[in-house]
């Protein structure tokens, strides 16, 4: 409403700054591992001022500390894992802050364990040890060793032809691993179980002869047996 005789009109001006912070991007990768084992999660950051602050959560109950890694040890159990990360440097005037979340899944394979018996028999017979396997997938590969030495395919079974005497006290072992779980981190999931082998020797029947006697007669005969078993 100024009305100027002389002169310019009455005016002034000021700039400002607008600082736009890079999106955030962040990704965590789907680990995998065997019961009872350790894992760790890593969040891969990018974008923003490069510094950033970290979140975890397990199922949705807030863990660990704030770093871009996550351990968890002896898991037991499936889980998601999830990462918030904000900038830790940049100052917002506006708005909400900078930030960016992804989340992944844990798998737990269930234990493996594996029982094999003792077996026993007569020096030159044939000698069957079974493994009894649960846990994990279901699907195994088996490793038998006697006396520390492979042995036998890759079967629930290993049969021992024609054992001797010098193969009693023999250790057998087997050492079963899942077929089909694909681990990411620790080590392959197995399990193993020693047996004994033990070899008799084979029987032998001693009748000690009787003396004469007249027919009608009752007699007693003895006879001594020794070996296997």
């Amino acid at each position: 409403t100024f009305v100027y005789t002389q002169g310019t009109e009455c005016s002034a001006w000021d700039d400002a700054s607008l600082t736009v912070n890079p999106t955030i991007t962040v990704s965590v990768d789907d680990e995998a591992v065997c019961e009872g084992q350790n894992v760790t999660f890593t969040a891969n950051a990018g974008g923003g001022s490069g510094s950033y602050d970290y979140a975890w959560t397990v199922d949705g109950n807030p863990q660990g500390g704030n770093s871009d890694m996550l351990t968890l040890n002896a898991v037991d159990a499936n889980a998601t894992i999830a990462v918030t990360v904000t900038d830790e440097t940049f100052v917002y005037t506006q708005g909400t802050e900078c930030s960016a979340w992804d989340d992944a899944s844990l798998t737990v394979n269930p234990t493996i364990t594996v029982s094999v018996d003792d077996e026993a028999d007569c020096e030159g017979e044939s000698v069957t040890f079974t493994a009894t396997a649960v846990g994990g997938s279901g699907s195994y590969d088996y490793a038998w060793t006697v006396d520390g030495n492979p042995q036998g395919g890759n079967s629930s079974t290993l049969t021992i032809n024609s054992i001797t005497l010098a193969m009693s006290g023999a250790v057998i072992n087997v050492i079963v691993t899942d077929q089909s779980f694909v681990y990411t981190q620790g080590t392959v999931c197995s399990a193993n179980d020693p047996a004994t082998l033990t070899a008799y020797d084979i029987p032998e029947i001693t009748v000690v002869d009787p003396s004469e006697v007249c027919e009608g007669f009752s007699v007693d005969i003895t006879g001594a047996a020794t070996g296997c078993g």
